[in-house]
């Protein structure tokens, strides 16, 4: 996509989505340093003011979301942008949080027909984060209970995708690498104390990974028979089949 396109899109989706759902508002510094985009906060709150709001979300409004995210751009830019909303907060009221499932299922369902992974798992990780506290549906002790969204998106088709774990896994232990090397990973001009301390970073992020991975897939009631042949495929591509 041509990057005025991309940038139109993002732009119409700051809109739609800082209109939509009152999750906060990032700082606009941060919206231009990590997204390249400074959305007009003061007119979305005007006309937020206009609206009533029922947690649902009428079917003209799933329409646009929805050829919002038909493209990789539009949803790799949804999954940055409720990575930086959780910044503000990741407890949300329960008009947010319906509407959060709905944007979210959407999201997902778009991801699957383009086999669209990278998006797709941060949507997953954000869905394990937002989350409202419920007086209707009470905890331990009576108390009330924080509901989170995943639990709304276990009937989502891409969680029945082998490949969408195994890229989801992988990706995450790429990304866990990047951030533990500041991306730079020259073997031959490592000492041997370094690399040894590599492979125990290595080691460790995999560990720590899989447990989460397999915690997720649990969650959402993916096969006991698919999580043990997801957890020795990745035991063996990490090396911890000993």
């Amino acid at each position: 996509m041509h990057l005025g396109v991309a940038s139109q899109l993002h732009q119409r989706l700051v809109q739609f989505f800082s209109e939509k759902v009152n999750l906060g508002f990032v700082p606009a510094t941060l919206l231009v340093r990590e997204l390249g985009v400074e959305p007009n906060f003061k007119e979305a709150r005007q006309r937020k003011k206009r609206r009533t709001f029922d947690g649902y979300i009428c079917q003209e409004d799933k329409a646009k979301f929805g050829i919002l995210v038909q493209h990789h751009e539009g949803r790799d830019w949804f999954g940055r942008y409720i990575d930086l909303q959780r910044n503000v907060s990741q407890a949300v009221d329960e008009f947010t949080f319906y509407r959060l499932v709905q944007y979210f299922a959407i999201v997902l369902f778009e991801c699957n027909m383009a086999d669209d992974f990278g998006p797709a798992t941060s949507v997953m990780n954000m869905s394990f984060t937002y989350h409202f506290t419920s007086v209707m549906i009470p905890g331990r002790f009576g108390q009330p209970s924080k509901q989170y969204v995943y639990e709304y998106l276990k009937d989502q088709s891409i969680w029945k995708s082998p490949r969408f774990w195994n890229a989801a896994f992988l990706h995450a232990i790429h990304d866990d690498r990047m951030k533990r090397t500041n991306g730079l990973i020259e073997w031959n001009s490592m000492s041997n104390e370094q690399r040894k301390d590599f492979e125990t970073g290595e080691e460790n992020s995999t560990y720590a990974h899989l447990v989460s991975f397999l915690y997720m897939m649990k969650s959402f009631d993916v096969d006991k028979e698919e999580r043990e042949n997801f957890l020795h495929k990745m035991s063996v591509i990490g090396d911890l089949s000993a």
